[in-house]
């Protein structure tokens, strides 16, 4: 039996899937397993009720109540502002697990601060890019390295809204895990900023070069529906992500014809559905921890792409 705290009964903590039978959310995650005995944390006493009677959680109202080295895992679910002093406290508390949502921090020294304090200790953090635990785009990253032994990549194309931190860095990171290599753009050009979503975070759009390779970012607002494409171009094949990135499609072309088709090797790949109950893999991933059958997190690298990211917001 491990403990648990969830820490913020919001929307990815509890509130995306209070009254759908879809798995979305750390609440309902933890509430499948019963590995798990979860308390609960939230400023807002609706959304802790709701947890409690929906779940039958433990619920904490007041923050010090919260003993963190009580819990062997704690999830957290708070704005953005919140994660590093938590992780912090976290960290001093010797938690095993923190599952954190994303981004780590819209400040550059507190992420090298709390990076440091990560060197030192033991605790482990999985950031929670959800697209890098699903059994589609680890499909994906297998086809992608086939693909790569016979062609070449020309250049990327990025659709997405609602922040550059909060909603673009998902598609960076997804990058990152398919290709199994470190994303550093230059040459950057951005032509639009809007601060529309986040006051901290701007949805931008930008082009720019990843090893002489074109990288086109394109930031949607003034929408009221979710936008999450990419498209990956090479000389005879191309990758479509779509819809949020639920449907995965490779396409492919003969030398000799240019119409691309549906590709026919062995690898192929037509995949919908992908991000069906996709908080499920992810606390799949947390049990390994806890039970001592991995140790590889991907805290490092998702800092690091949080930097990058804001050198790129700021010049």
């Amino acid at each position: 039996m491990f403990k648990a705290l969830l820490f913020g009964c919001g929307n990815i903590g509890a509130r995306y899937d209070l009254n759908l039978d879809s798995v979305l959310s750390h609440a309902k995650a933890y509430s499948l397993d019963s590995d798990f005995l979860v308390d609960a944390y939230d400023t807002n006493p609706n959304y802790l009720d709701e947890v409690g009677r929906k779940y039958g959680f433990g619920l904490i109202s007041d923050f010090k109540n919260i003993r963190f080295s009580d819990y062997d895992m704690v999830s957290i679910c708070s704005p953005t502002e919140t994660h590093v002093n938590l992780l912090e406290l976290c960290f001093q508390e010797k938690v095993k697990l923190i599952l954190c949502e994303k981004p780590i921090s819209y400040d550059k020294e507190k992420i090298n601060f709390i990076l440091g304090l990560y060197a030192k200790g033991d605790s482990r953090v999985i950031v929670n890019y959800i697209r890098r635990f699903q059994h589609g785009f680890l499909k994906l990253k297998e086809i992608l390295a086939e693909i790569l032994k016979v062609d070449t990549l020309v250049g990327i194309d990025i659709r997405y809204c609602r922040g550059f931190l909060n909603n673009c860095s998902h598609a960076l990171d997804l990058i990152e895990f398919i290709f199994g290599s470190e994303l550093s753009l230059d040459d950057i050009k951005i032509s639009e900023k809007n601060y529309d979503s986040f006051s901290e975070d701007p949805t931008i759009s930008l082009l720019a070069k990843w090893n002489g390779y074109t990288v086109s970012v394109s930031g949607k607002t003034n929408i009221h529906y979710p936008v999450f494409e990419i498209d990956f171009y090479f000389g005879n094949h191309r990758i479509r992500i779509q819809n949020s990135g639920n449907d995965i499609e490779v396409l492919s072309s003969l030398l000799l014809n240019e119409r691309l088709e549906i590709f026919s090797g062995k690898n192929s790949i037509t995949i919908t559905h992908c991000l069906e109950n996709y908080m499920l893999p992810v606390f799949h991933k947390a049990k390994q921890f806890l039970l001592k059958e991995t140790d590889a997190d991907n805290f490092v690298n998702s800092s690091l792409l949080n930097l990058k990211m804001l050198g790129y917001l700021n010049g």
